[in-house]
């Protein structure tokens, strides 16, 4: 619903990158791998998908602000998550750069779609 996607987004928006930094390493490495996968998973979907009508434009830009925001936190938290290279972390690293790739093609984002 979008009541609870503007709420998710609101808490991503406000908490600070050392706090989620903090928040992940204090789970075990192999529920973070799961947890940050299925963030990168999320971004990737809010990115490629409509989660807005097109005439919420300023909500729109919000949304992609935050996920800019989480994926460069989920970057730091890839970065330092100890863990050997298996399955799980290869599907990490996979989710993460689909969505990294959805967020720079995503179509709100282009310069040609704007109208004047």
């Amino acid at each position: 619903s979008l009541l609870g996607i503007t709420c998710l987004l609101n808490v991503y928006f406000i908490i600070s990158p050392a706090h989620f930094g903090k928040f992940i390493e204090k789970m075990k490495p192999e529920k973070a791998i799961k947890f940050l996968s299925q963030q990168c998973q999320m971004m990737f979907v809010w990115c490629c998908g409509k989660t807005y009508p097109e005439n919420w434009f300023s909500l729109k830009m919000f949304q992609m602000a935050t996920v800019k925001k989480m994926l460069l936190s989920i970057s730091e938290a890839i970065k330092r998550t100890p863990g050997t290279w298996d399955e799980e972390l290869r599907s990490l690293w996979l989710n993460f750069f689909q969505a990294g790739f959805a967020f720079l093609d995503c179509s709100v984002l282009k310069l040609e779609a704007f109208s004047a």
